[in-house]
């Protein structure tokens, strides 16, 4: 119904006869912000990793429960530090540990994130076979994700037709599902040794 859009357009501040005619919005370059695009991603990953967890726990989001978040680097710290009040708000921790010298509780729950691994110690609500074969399961996927990458990455078409962004991104795509890749493989390990 575009006498609607057009009656509330007139009814506001304007430049032209008519939204039907007026300039398309236009983006602003100036306001583009890899940094915070970097850091809210890493946000949301965490979030979903965390609701992910709860969900196959059976953990409700209303209990509060231990969160422990071990980070890769001093980046990965900082983005974390920063959205604290985001984590507290969206994963109801109990309580909160952001380092990178965390060591991994024996009954936790883990998700992998690129540049850091979040434990939920559940001693009461993890079965320990039941996480082995979610991280066994976890691991199967990364790889099927590392082998989609590098041979997208090892076809000469695809290299060679693609702009330089698309295979760059497919690039740090790649990386980061080794590192998950990595990451997930040293879990199962400790949780063979528990």
């Amino acid at each position: 119904m575009p006498f609607v859009t057009e009656r509330v357009w007139q009814s506001m501040p304007h430049v032209g006869d008519a939204i039907v005619v007026a300039d398309y919005p236009v983006e602003h370059a100036e306001f583009d912000n890899p940094i915070a695009e970097r850091q809210i991603n890493q946000l949301i990953e965490l979030i979903k990793a965390v609701r992910n967890i709860r969900n196959e726990a059976g953990a409700p989001m209303s209990k509060p429960v231990d969160l422990l978040i071990k980070v890769d680097n001093d980046e990965n710290a900082a983005i974390f530090n920063a959205t604290k009040e985001y984590i507290d708000r969206f994963c109801h921790p109990a309580q909160l540990v952001i380092d990178s010298q965390i060591d991994e509780p024996k009954l936790a729950m883990s998700g992998i994130l690129a540049g850091a691994t979040v434990y939920i110690p559940m001693a009461e609500l993890v079965d320990l076979d039941e996480e082995k074969a979610r991280m066994e399961k976890e691991i199967k996927k990364l790889e099927q994700e590392v082998q989609r990458s590098t041979k997208k990455l090892s076809n000469e078409k695809f290299v060679a037709n693609a702009p330089a962004a698309v295979v760059e991104e497919e690039k740090a795509k790649a990386q980061e599902w080794e590192q998950k890749l990595v990451a997930a493989k040293e879990r199962l390990a400790s949780l063979a040794q528990a």
